[in-house]
């Protein structure tokens, strides 16, 4: 068919064509490139050709192919691209949502460590504005300048302050153990214990301790206040205790000052109006024994005269000599140990009509103070005459000297009744006396000595009996 006319048909043809249609619509131009046309035998087809030149010639090669198996094709590399597009579309948005996943799980620990740090933050300012509070707190406290407790319905120590700590010791060695053995050496409720009125009436109590401290007789000031639950009842104590010593020395102080105010205008009225005519009485009573010579039992009248006038006489000269001020202290060396042996000598004869036993007890050391020797002397007789009058016959006094790098301690104790616990703040005090013929006197000056030789003196009740005086010196240099 080479070089045969496509518009002829020939006997030589093949027939391979049922016709050339489009070989001829190709020739006439009127078919470019490429395009679609229905075939002979009605079959819908693509065709596509291309001008090729070889030598002299133009060839046209031409393809072409049904449209249904070229559409067929075409649908099934689409499907198959659609079907690769989707799957390749699943797998982005598969790795979109696990990246998102991610992104959003790492945004949430993001968020969660930032909200962490910003919790954490937020905790360590209120615990630095916490501690800044306690501190405040703890200085409020501290300023105070008195002990504060919390104390449980059971009396044991929950917790105390740093006042407190310092006078009792650690706290853990007095967390749960009850207040009135930990601050008191009680075995039992103290008798005006304010926490106990302050469980029973739900309201502020207050009372006043008076303890032995150290040899000292110290006073204490309780106030008791309420910490309740939310019911209203009352399940704790914040005990405040106050060191009153001081308050009440001053208050002594200031009594006293009255007291001998007073003290030194009846001592001045009794010596010009009693003073006189006593002296004169007992003169005239003396005159009478020693010159009349008058019947026994009229002697014996001007005997009982002449001896209260003279008793009389002395309560004057000792309300005289304790209302009259102080001349002040000639300071020389007073040897204790001699002092006492001197003053016992004294009262000898006193000691005898008792038959008083008296015991000295001393160490090996040279008791030496500096004061006034006739002054300390006066005290010694003062202190032990009370003690003979309070003893029974055969009775004991034992005397005893110690000392550290400060002070001498004179003890004086006796085995007698004892003194009265209600008597025992007021034994000092001028006029006070529990005897029918005592003045009240001789251990209130015998004070005033000892403080002015800047000592001090007290007054105990011992647990086997009788009672026990101690008096404090300073060393001499």
């Amino acid at each position: 068919m080479i070089d045969r006319s496509i518009f002829k048909i020939e006997d030589e043809c093949y027939q391979c064509h049922l016709s050339f249609d489009v070989e001829r619509m190709i020739v006439n131009k009127k078919i470019t490139s490429n395009g679609r046309y229905l075939a002979a035998n009605k079959n819908d087809k693509l065709i596509a050709y291309s001008p090729i030149k070889i030598g002299k010639r133009v060839w046209m090669i031409a393809v072409s192919a049904p449209f249904s198996e070229v559409t067929k094709l075409v649908r099934s590399n689409l499907y198959k691209i659609m079907l690769f597009s989707s799957i390749i579309i699943g797998i982005i948005l598969g790795v979109t949502n696990f990246i998102f996943k991610i992104n959003k799980e790492k945004m949430e620990a993001e968020n969660r460590a930032l909200y962490a740090d910003k919790l954490e933050r937020e905790v360590q300012e209120r615990t630095y504005e916490i501690k800044q509070e306690k501190q405040k707190l703890d200085d409020i406290v501290s300023a105070i300048g008195a002990e504060l407790s919390v104390i449980d319905c059971n009396y044991n120590i929950l917790w105390a302050n740093e006042k407190v700590i310092r006078r009792f010791g650690s706290i853990k060695n007095m967390t749960n153990t009850c207040c009135y053995k930990t601050y008191y050496k009680r075995k039992d409720i103290c008798p005006q214990c304010p926490a106990r009125d302050t469980f029973k009436s739900a309201s502020v109590s207050q009372s006043e301790l008076k303890l032995l401290n150290n040899d000292e007789m110290r006073y204490y000031q309780i106030t008791a206040t309420p910490i309740m639950d939310s019911a209203g009842r009352v399940v704790q104590v914040l005990a405040l205790t106050r060191d009153i010593t001081t308050q009440k020395r001053q208050e002594q102080v200031l009594i006293e000052s009255e007291r001998m105010s007073a003290v030194g205008q009846i001592a001045i009225g009794l010596a010009h109006d009693l003073g006189n005519p006593l002296t004169i009485i007992a003169g005239s009573v003396q005159f009478c024994l020693q010159n009349l010579e008058p019947p026994d039992n009229v002697k014996e009248y001007l005997e009982v005269v002449n001896r209260n006038a003279t008793a009389a006489n002395r309560v004057i000269k000792a309300l005289l000599h304790f209302a009259r001020p102080s001349k002040g202290i000639l300071y020389t060396p007073v040897y204790i140990v001699e002092l006492i042996q001197k003053t016992l000598l004294l009262l000898k004869s006193e000691l005898g009509k008792k038959e008083i036993e008296v015991k000295e007890k001393y160490a090996d050391e040279v008791f030496k103070v500096s004061g006034d020797r006739s002054q300390l002397e006066q005290v010694l007789v003062n202190i032990i005459l009370n003690a003979v009058e309070a003893l029974p016959p055969k009775g004991k006094i034992d005397i005893s000297l110690f000392q550290d790098e400060r002070f001498i301690q004179l003890k004086i104790t006796d085995n007698g009744p004892g003194i009265p616990e209600e008597h025992l703040d007021s034994i000092f005090n001028p006029f006070y006396t529990t005897r029918v013929r005592g003045v009240g006197l001789g251990l209130s000056i015998s004070k005033r000595i000892i403080e002015q030789h800047k000592g001090k003196i007290t007054a105990e009740n011992l647990a086997s009996g009788g009672a026990v005086l101690k008096i404090f010196l300073p060393v001499a240099a």
